[in-house]
């Protein structure tokens, strides 16, 4: 002060005017005085309200000057470091090596008078989850991850009260491989172990393979075990933060590790020399038994391809241990699972083998008898068995009768009945687990079962029931009746679907509610006209039923006719008899109808069948709205066309509104035109047809336009 020729004031106005500005230069020593003397103004500067200005300079100076130096040079603010006031980590590898890593401060800055002034700047305190996550990721970088996480996470279970983390933080500590863990899963060992003396250790991260140390006997083999003199000392509350702890161990580490330890068990029978075992370690293989299948009894809360797996792997392991030492499968002794009783409890099945032998026997001495032979069981089953056996006795000194005769003879009944428990009697609460496990059919011998899928059906197998459906009665819903000129009336029995789906005429008719969709027995009955020949009929189903194909409607309806004609032997001689009316109402009938008849004489006096049929398929198709077939019935009978029936042919195209067959009707009447004047036929012919030969064919209407009938 003198050389800068300053006056000496007050160690405030000292330390606010020279000191606090500098602060952040000065070495470690300076910073240690300076933090000792702010200390000694007491709690003036830290006061929220009427602080000094040169208090509030140092003040500031504390919070935000770097001014804690470690050996290395690195300088922080008292913000950035955590409390070094918890006692355990004072001395030990945990303080040289978090203290090396810049969490605490130096030793130089611990003492009392200090660190108070440090906690007023900031200091953070140890639980903060920032300063711990910090802290623990330098101690999982040390030399020596085992003592100095185990220090660690000690001082973080004294700190559980005052933790107030959010799940994000304890999510982060568990994936850190910071937490001591027991490595116990070697090949050698045959038992769990039973503390953390001489069992390898290491760290691990509880998002891995690990579980807490009291789970030991049902995951040795499978899973790290947290060092229990940490984590035996953690509140319960706390561990259930770490949602990747598997605590309990799941179902399936549990039949791994029952099966790797069975495994384990039979090799060491098999390299002793006569195989044998003590008594003692039979005793410890079976608590470990019976360890598991106490897990194992929440089975049945898992999906079912869960329990079939878990079951399937247990039933071909031989872990039963029997009091001899031997090991067997579950399936090995499934009888004597089966006949051992349908209870779980061991002291009723005890009960149920004494009541047995004391049926018929005498007790006048129950209220005196000590029960001696039942002192091993508890007192809840020695009370029921003094209940039974009051009862009983009260019963034998009750009045005999038949009726007391019946009801003892039916108690010696039951009691036979049942067998006595011949395995070890740790097996008998899980009884019914283990016949889960080992059913009847559980045979290791047996190869698994596969499902043959055989060949597909043919996939013409439907289309072609369906073409051969017709004029079959059995699933028929449709009935066309036929009178054809008085003839015989004949069916022909067909099916709604399929006409609906190829003729939009059938479609509208049974989806509109008209007469023709509402049937007699389930079948709509239609009546055909007159004109209607059976053939012509068969031949325009079959050609809805044969993929609109005409040439194999036609073989089709011929094969149906033949089998029809089989099966009826008038049927020939009433289609005779159908022709021969048809050539005589030739001469008696008028009109469209006259004209038929001659097209029908026409072609009787020819012998051509086949041109009769067309001439009325044209006319069915006509009058359903079948165009295809219709122009098919046109170029069909224009290959027929003759002199002889060409004026028929022309009124029956007329008729049929078959435009092109009426065009090519009319040009060879204009071609014989002078043959045709003045004969008898052309003075019978349909005005409109004289009319359109004396036209022009180019006025004609358009080859499918409607006609003029």
């Amino acid at each position: 002060l003198a050389e800068l020729h300053r006056d000496r004031g007050s160690p405030a106005s000292f330390l606010a005017e020279f000191a606090s500005p500098r602060v952040g230069l000065f070495d470690r020593d300076l910073c240690v005085k300076f933090l000792e003397a702010v200390a000694g103004l007491g709690s003036a500067p830290w006061k929220k309200q009427g602080v000094p200005k040169d208090l509030q300079i140092i003040a500031e100076a504390c919070t935000s000057a770097p001014l804690v130096v470690f050996p290395c040079g690195e300088r922080c603010r008292c913000s950035e470091l955590a409390d070094p006031g918890d006692a355990t980590l004072h001395s030990g590898r945990a303080s040289e090596v978090l203290g090396g890593a810049a969490i605490f401060p130096p030793e130089e800055y611990r003492g009392p008078l200090v660190l108070s002034l440090m906690r007023q700047a900031g200091l953070r305190r140890f639980s903060d989850e920032a300063v711990f996550l910090q802290a623990a990721r330098q101690a999982e970088a040390s030399a020596r991850p085992v003592e100095v996480c185990g220090q660690l996470l000690r001082h973080l279970g004294e700190l559980t009260e005052d933790l107030k983390w959010p799940t994000k933080a304890y999510t982060a500590l568990g994936k850190l491989r910071i937490f001591p863990a027991l490595n116990a899963s070697e090949a050698s060992t045959l038992q769990p172990p039973t503390s953390s003396a001489g069992v390898p250790q290491g760290v691990v991260a509880l998002d891995g393979p690990c579980t807490l140390f009291r789970h030991a006997a049902v995951a040795w083999t499978q899973m790290h075990l947290l060092d229990p003199d940490v984590f035996d000392r953690w509140p319960a509350s706390v561990l259930r933060r770490f949602g990747a702890l598997k605590d309990p161990p799941p179902l399936e580490m549990v039949v791994a590790n029952l099966v790797e330890a069975a495994s384990r068990w039979s090799t060491a029978q098999t390299s002793s020399g006569d195989g044998g075992v003590t008594v003692e370690v039979v005793a410890c293989w079976q608590d470990v038994v019976t360890r598991h299948l106490k897990m194992l009894q929440s089975l049945f809360k898992r999906s079912r391809a869960t329990q079939t797996m878990l079951q399937h792997r247990l039933a071909t392991c031989a872990f039963v241990v029997l009091d001899a030492g031997r090991l067997v499968k579950p399936s090995d002794v499934f009888s004597e699972l089966h006949s051992g009783g349908d209870s779980d409890d061991e002291a009723e099945a005890v009960e149920g083998s004494l009541e047995e032998e004391d049926i018929g026997q005498p007790h006048d001495d129950v209220e005196g008898e000590p029960f001696e032979d039942m002192q091993h069981l508890g007192g809840k089953a020695r009370d029921k068995m003094r209940q039974a056996a009051t009862q009983q006795g009260t019963a034998q000194r009750a009045p005999q009768g038949k009726g007391a005769g019946r009801e003892r003879s039916s108690t010696k009944s039951v009691a036979s009945s049942s067998k006595p428990w011949l395995l070890p009697a740790y097996l008998r609460p899980f009884r019914r687990l283990l016949l889960s496990i080992a059913g009847p059919a559980i045979n290791t011998q047996r190869k698994v079962p596969t499902i043959h899928v055989p060949s597909a059906p043919d996939e013409d197998q439907v289309p072609k029931f369906l073409e051969s459906a017709l004029n079959q009665p059995a699933l028929a819903d449709v009935e066309f009746i036929l009178r054809p000129y008085g003839g015989t009336e004949q069916t022909v029995y067909a099916h709604r679907l399929i006409l609906a789906a190829a003729c939009d005429h059938f479609r509208s008719s049974f989806t509109s509610g008209c007469a023709e969709a509402v049937g007699v027995g389930g079948r709509c009955r239609l009546e055909m006209p007159e004109w209607v020949t059976t053939m012509a009929l068969l031949w325009m189903l079959a050609y809805f039923y044969k993929g609109f194909n005409p040439h194999k409607a036609q073989q089709t309806a011929l094969s149906l006719e033949a089998a029809m004609l089989a099966g009826g032997s008038g049927l020939q001689t009433d289609a005779a008899a159908a022709r021969r009316a048809a050539c005589a109402d030739a001469h008696t009938t008028s009109g469209s109808r006259r004209s038929r008849a001659k097209l029908r004489m026409a072609f009787a006096e020819a012998d051509d069948d086949i041109g009769q049929e067309l001439c009325c398929l044209l006319r069915l198709s006509e009058f359903y709205g079948i165009d295809h077939l219709k122009a098919w019935c046109e170029s069909r009978l224009q290959g027929l066309l003759s002199p002889e029936n060409l004026v028929a042919l022309s009124t029956h195209a007329y008729f049929c509104n078959a435009m092109q067959l009426l065009r090519v009707c009319v040009y060879n009447m204009q071609l014989v035109y002078a043959e045709l004047v003045g004969a008898e036929e052309w003075e019978t012919l349909e005005p409109g047809i004289r009319e359109l030969v004396l036209t022009d064919l180019g006025t004609l209407p358009p080859a499918g336009a409607a006609g003029g009938a």
